[in-house]
């Protein structure tokens, strides 16, 4: 089984469902399957002996319908990201050689460039785009242990950092979603976010491989977000913290709960601080809240979700068939509740870098370390203290800046913060603090700081 080929049945099954709506545009099963074998048709036609293709499109219907064409034909997929430096993109795409670039531009790009009208980004302009184009006959065997999705993210450089995915590990990532969120046809999936964000693909992804509904936009737009929820009956919605945030502050405005038909709001990126939320909680009344802790290498970690006894600052339990190991600098495990490099073993983990350095630590039983800081108690909770890479020395002192973070976060005026360092004479390092503020309310600089100092 690889990406996309369960939608040949959902179409067979189902011709006349909603498949997908992209902002106001709504896609059926069977015309979603006949548009995919006619986009698959064309990218043979252009790129006939091409085992990979780099999609430089922004965030529209073509970027799905290409996504999974691609998937589907065996080739591997490099979404990149439109908002790049123009540098940043020539450079990535110099080092990934794909054989074929789908753009609306050229850009300075350099290789095989198939320029496709903005005109036929959206659904009825693809459709009129490949209306003479012959249907593929016939989907090809792939080996589901073969590359799919080459996505993107960020470096130490700054240049972004490519990670590689085969078939098998997100489909193993399907089934574990499946088992810890009950997901079936019968779902209507948000996912709000640009697919080069791995949480707004893997939703879209899930979706169409469960044979849900999947509802996605251009842009996040509250107003829009809860429109089409409304109007869908969206019964799952993905997020990420900040606009989980600015959905909150837009469903101020009414007074009835917008989204009773949510029966699941799952949250990742980030540590979802505001997760009690008490907008949200009114306007999603019958959904469980879930936030999971994860990486574009390894997918699921861990889950912190509504029922489970998961005390505030931890990141969860294992999701089923993780396994969870804290190491020191010798590899030796830790005791609980003693700090040290995470490493993670399942089915779900990534092929290797595409681009960028391979700084990934691996043992010889499977698992892998990204870089992450933390610890497990006594109960199998994992807590997070940060990113290794992220780590600030301050006057001899080892602090994580993520850390630091959750102590102001803990203040009843800040909604969020960020901590950065900057050079100092005398600490080497000085810890600089960015906090948003609740609405409505003011905070003075000795109340902070009279804050940290007690905790």
């Amino acid at each position: 089984m690889i990406i996309g080929s369960t939608i040949a049945e959902h179409a067979a099954a189902r011709p006349g469902d909603v498949a997908l709506v992209f902002d106001r545009q709504v896609f059926t099963w069977g015309k979603l399957e006949t548009l995919l074998k006619k986009a698959a048709s064309w990218i043979d036609r252009v790129s006939p002996e091409g085992k990979s293709i780099a999609l430089n499109l922004p965030n529209c219907p073509a970027l799905a319908i290409f996504f999974l064409a691609g998937a589907r034909t065996g080739r591997e997929v490099q979404i990149l990201d439109t908002q790049w430096p123009r540098a940043h993109t020539q450079e990535i795409i110099a080092r990934l050689s794909p054989d074929l670039i789908v753009a609306t531009e050229r850009d300075g790009i350099a290789g095989h460039v198939q320029l496709i009208s903005k005109d036929a980004l959206n659904f009825s302009g693809m459709e009129t785009w490949l209306s003479q184009q012959t249907p593929l006959a016939v989907w090809p065997a792939v080996n589901e242990l073969s590359a799919f999705y080459v996505g993107f993210t960020s470096g130490s450089t700054g240049l972004p950092k490519g990670y590689r995915r085969n078939h098998r590990s997100w489909i193993a990532s399907f089934d574990v979603a499946r088992e810890e969120f009950d997901l079936t046809s019968g779902d209507i999936v948000a996912a709000p976010g640009t697919m080069t964000h791995s949480l707004y693909l893997f939703a879209f992804a899930w979706a169409m491989h469960e044979g849900a509904a999947c509802l996605m936009s251009r842009t996040f737009k509250p107003t829009a977000v809860v429109e089409a929820a409304r109007l869908h009956r969206a019964s799952v919605m993905f997020g990420v913290p900040a606009q989980l945030g600015m959905l909150s502050r837009h469903l101020q405005e009414y007074q009835e709960p917008c989204l009773p038909d949510l029966r699941w709001l799952i949250s990742s990126g980030s540590k979802w601080s505001s997760r009690e939320d008490p907008v949200l909680r009114a306007h999603a009344c019958n959904a469980h809240f879930a936030e999971f802790y994860g990486a574009s290498e390894t997918s699921f970690i861990s889950l912190s979700r509504d029922g489970e006894p998961v005390l505030k600052d931890s990141v969860g339990r294992a999701f089923r068939g993780v396994r969870i190991g804290i190491r020191d600098e010798n590899g030796s495990l830790c005791d609980y509740d003693v700090d040290g490099r995470i490493f993670v073993t399942s089915d779900m983990l990534f092929d290797g870098y595409a681009t960028g350095a391979d700084d990934v630590q691996r043992l010889e039983d499977g698992s892998i370390c990204v870089g992450d800081i933390g610890h497990l108690d006594e109960n199998g909770y994992l807590f997070l203290t940060g990113r290794e890479n992220r780590m600030i020395v301050t006057s001899g002192r080892n602090l994580f800046p993520e850390e630091v973070e959750r102590v102001l976060e803990q203040h009843a005026a800040v909604q969020s913060s960020a901590v950065i360092s900057v050079a100092d004479d005398k600490r080497g390092e000085r810890l600089v603090g960015i906090l948003s503020l609740r609405d409505g309310v003011s905070l003075k600089r000795a109340d902070i700081i009279a804050h940290t100092r007690k905790h």
